[in-house]
Parts: structure tokens; sequence; C-alpha cells
């Protein structure tokens, strides 16, 4: 520690309304740190060429996901002159095979893959609809997860789903079962040419049998064979060296993508 922090540090308990003013210095400098690791994210995906261009015709549709991008990846800023969402997005481009895939997971995700298989879970596309008390089980099969309480649509018999319509917005589940039970699910909204993920949830007495590496992997295979989308995300992943989710998000394949504005 520097001798100047120290004695600012001192100052700051001596001197009353001082440490609120050192700790908003501090925040302001880890604010500014934290920018230049996104920029230096996006830059580096530019070289990379690690940048998703989303495909969307249908002007409303296109609207309603610009709203959603602000909300889930926060402003546009610019880079290498083009505009850019803040948030890197956690992404797996669609490669164009499996075996593309297995490889870029590595041995810890291949192995749990296997284990599912080993434990008899299977997996495919499902309807909602024909699966609502089992889709309940799933959801109550913890009161916690991730060390906080389950949300309340979680805790409340699950609702039917009206699968749309429009050509360029699809709703897509894929589920694990064991025998005719589902034991988790994930669910896609499919917008153009990406998948977002909307719901991901694994009974918790499976969760140690590679039940969601499963999952993940049998989307992957799903969208390479139907040709469904090309880009499927899960949120945003800046550090997964330090953040458990993140950490989980990188072994099974996401990767930090850059997202245009879209136009």
């Amino acid at each position: 520690m520097s001798d100047a922090l120290k004695k600012l540090l001192i100052l700051s308990v001596k001197l009353p309304g001082f440490g609120l003013v050192i700790n908003k210095l501090l925040n302001m400098v880890n604010q500014v740190r934290y920018m230049e690791t996104v920029m230096e994210i996006h830059r580096n995906n530019f070289t990379n060429k690690k940048i998703v261009t989303v495909e969307v015709n249908d002007t409303i549709l296109k609207r309603k996901l610009a709203g959603i991008f602000y909300k889930s990846f926060h402003r546009p800023v610019l880079v290498s002159g083009n505009s850019i969402y803040f948030y890197p997005a956690a992404v797996i481009e669609i490669p164009g095979s499996y075996d593309e895939y297995s490889n870029l997971i590595g041995y810890k995700s291949r192995n749990m893959i296997k284990k599912a298989e080993k434990n008899r879970i299977l997996y495919r596309a499902f309807s909602w609809n024909d699966y609502l008390n089992d889709i309940f089980m799933v959801n109550t099969s913890a009161v916690f997860r991730q060390g906080r309480r389950m949300d309340r649509p979680y805790r409340q018999y699950p609702k039917a789903v009206e699968y749309p319509q429009n050509g360029e917005f699809k709703i897509i589940h894929i589920g694990g079962f064991l025998d005719v039970q589902l034991i988790g699910y994930i669910e896609l909204y499919v917008y153009g040419n990406i998948a977002m993920t909307n719901r991901i949830l694994g009974h918790m007495n499976f969760l140690n049998n590679g039940l969601v590496n499963g999952l993940f992997g049998f989307v992957i295979e799903y969208a390479i064979r139907n040709h469904s989308f090309r880009y499927l995300n899960y949120l945003t992943m800046l550090n997964e060296k330090s953040d458990r989710l993140s950490a989980f998000k990188y072994r099974v394949g996401f990767r930090n993508y850059s997202i245009k504005q879209l136009s």
C-alpha cells in the first residue's frame, strides 16, 4: 500500500465525512477500470471476429428485441466504428458439427455429458403444455438455488404456453427425460438467427448426473441438425474466473461475444 493511500485512509477515519469522499473516489476508479476491461473485450472480439449480427426483418419484433437487448446488455457504445451493446454477451456460435462443439467444451463437460448418458437421461424437444406437472416438480425441487429463494413464478403451478406463429420468432423447449419423466428443461426464445436462453432448470435430485451439461449439448446438436439458429445466448459472462455461473457457462461452451446494435 502506498504512503499516500495510507494517509488518505487515516484521514478517512479522523475526519467526519471524508471517508464517504474516499469511497466515492474508489468507486469511480473501479468503474473506470471496469469500463476499460469491457472495452478491451470488445476490441479483442473485433480482432477475433466474435461479433453477433442479429438478422430480424419484422419491424415490431425488432423493436421488441432492441428493448430486450438494452435491458440485458445495456446502452450501446462505439467500438472500432461500430455501435455495440455495452455488456459482452455469453454466446455459443453454432459449429458445423457436434465434434467441433465437443472439442470446444473440454474433457470435464464431455465427461458430464457421458455421465448423463450412463444415468439413462435422454434429451429431446417437447411441448411445454404436455408436461406441466413434471415442470412444477422440477421448479419446486429446491426452495433455494444459487443462494437465493426461488422467485414466485417458479413456486406456482406453471402456466400453459402459446407457441407463436410468427416465422421469425419461435419458442423451443428442450427437455431431459428419465424414462417418461421430464427432469430438466431449457426454454429458448428464438429471434431470427439468435436463440436466447429464457429459462433453464433441472430437478435437484439429478443435477450431479450431468443433466444440465447434457441439455446444452443437445441444444447444440438440435441447432446443427435443424439449422434452427446461428447463435445461442445465455445472458452475460464477464469473468469466468471469479463467478461460478460464468465458469459453468464457459465449461459448456459459451464465450464472450459483442452484439451489434440493431439498426
